[in-house]
């Protein structure tokens, strides 16, 4: 069995790249921010959730108290959890390769050059 230590090492890493994400929502124009799960009963420090809005679906994940610095400049979420666990489905790489590809068209040489 891991150890709690390697477990807050991976939840630290998972956080970062959660970051990373949000600072790539927030220059998009996506909405993000905190919010509060209310459904969180056993443990109050994990109340605390980051939220991301994508045009295909919405992205959660609760935030471990000692990571919740990291996002101390993130706003307040402006929407409400939509019900659905995408954040827990959704490997994160391909989340921000997702998100890139949702707001930007790919170079392609072909269509370049059928448009000259």
């Amino acid at each position: 069995m891991p150890s709690q230590e390697l477990f807050d090492r991976a939840y630290s890493q998972r956080a970062t790249v959660i970051k990373l994400l949000v600072v790539l929502a927030a220059r998009l124009g996506y909405d993000h921010g905190w919010g509060v799960d209310d459904n969180e009963t056993e443990d109050e420090l994990w109340r605390k959730v980051m939220y991301v809005q994508l045009p295909e679906a919405q992205y959660s994940w609760h935030i471990a108290p000692v990571d919740q610095p990291i996002f101390a400049n993130v706003k307040q979420f402006e929407g409400k959890w939509d019900g659905t666990f995408h954040g827990q489905k959704q490997d994160l790489a391909t989340l921000m390769e997702m998100t890139i590809n949702s707001h930007f068209t790919p170079y392609v040489p072909e269509l370049v050059e059928a448009t000259k």
